[in-house]
């Protein structure tokens, strides 16, 4: 269970910053930041099968309950953000 709350948070994060960078900049932002941090999951993964013991666990979890979740906020808020524009921007 505690777990959780660590994929929740790293999901909160992924947002705020997907949300901050969507507003300032552009809504592709942050889906460019999450294919980003996706490719960074999958070579923490390939790095972690390299490993041997607890190294190879170590980069998992940092793939696995870290860069996924906040590349999955990110991710959203830019979908989100790129689908439904503000209504002055239209």
């Amino acid at each position: 269970m505690e777990i959780l709350i660590v994929v929740i948070g790293a999901t909160a994060i992924g947002v705020v910053i997907g949300g901050i960078l969507a507003r300032v900049f552009a809504p592709r932002v942050p889906m460019i930041l999450a294919l980003g941090l996706l490719v960074l999951a999958a070579i923490l993964l390939l790095m972690g099968r390299q490993a041997q013991g607890w190294d190879g666990i170590g980069y998992a979890i940092g793939a696995l309950f870290v860069a996924t979740p906040v590349a999955a906020g990110c991710g959203l808020v830019g979908l989100v953000a790129w689908y439904f524009p503000r209504r002055g921007q239209r």
